[in-house]
């Protein structure tokens, strides 16, 4: 096969077996990733008696867990997380669904 620009591609073909065990291995990498940055959050949120400090305008912007906090709350507000995971959120000591606008925005 020849695109327009004369570059040969050739197709891939993959299976439907190959294909669910790639959407599977997808599915427990992202399960395994939410279960670690659930942990993070709880063990900071006992060291530090919530996860407030990581929302604070003046906190840590670059801690890894603000950009993971952050993430969730865009997967609520695009409806992409599950109830389970909504829950499990929720549970976490100062848990909040909106961030603190920094002063002056």
């Amino acid at each position: 096969m020849t695109d327009s620009a004369g570059k040969t591609h050739i197709p891939h073909v993959i299976d439907a077996h190959a294909v669910g065990h790639l959407n599977a291995t997808g599915v427990r990498a992202a399960d395994r990733e939410f279960e670690q940055g659930l942990t993070g959050a709880r063990d900071y949120a006992r060291r530090n008696g919530g996860v407030g400090g990581l929302d604070d305008p003046n906190g840590p912007p670059d801690h890894p867990l603000s950009a993971w906090l952050a993430e969730q709350r865009l997967c609520h507000l695009e409806d992409r997380l599950s109830e389970n995971r909504r829950v499990a959120l929720e549970s976490i000591e100062g848990w909040r669904w909106t961030r603190p606008r920094r002063p002056g925005r």
